[in-house]
């Protein structure tokens, strides 16, 4: 992401961060914060990370689950395409 041009930021779980997701970052002037998942997990994102998921898209930024590393650059993508 940061070979694109996104400023990124890894999000390190503790007791004050809890629900926040994964990575936080700035692509053409987006905030986007993605959540990183395994395939392998079936279980997706826990119902806090969902809020703030809903917290990130209702103030105009970017919020999303993702599983790969072509996942994480579909979401530039979009953005840079003014899909999200």
């Amino acid at each position: 992401m940061r070979s694109k041009g996104a400023h990124v930021r890894v999000v390190h779980q503790d007791a004050h961060s809890a629900g926040m997701l994964d990575l936080n970052c700035v692509y053409l002037g987006r905030a986007i914060h993605l959540e990183i998942k395994t395939p392998e997990n079936d279980e997706g994102m826990s119902k806090i990370q969902l809020e703030e998921q809903a917290c990130v898209r209702a103030a105009g930024g970017v919020a999303e689950e993702c599983r790969s590393v072509p996942a994480a650059l579909s979401i530039l993508e979009k953005v840079k395409k003014g899909k999200l």
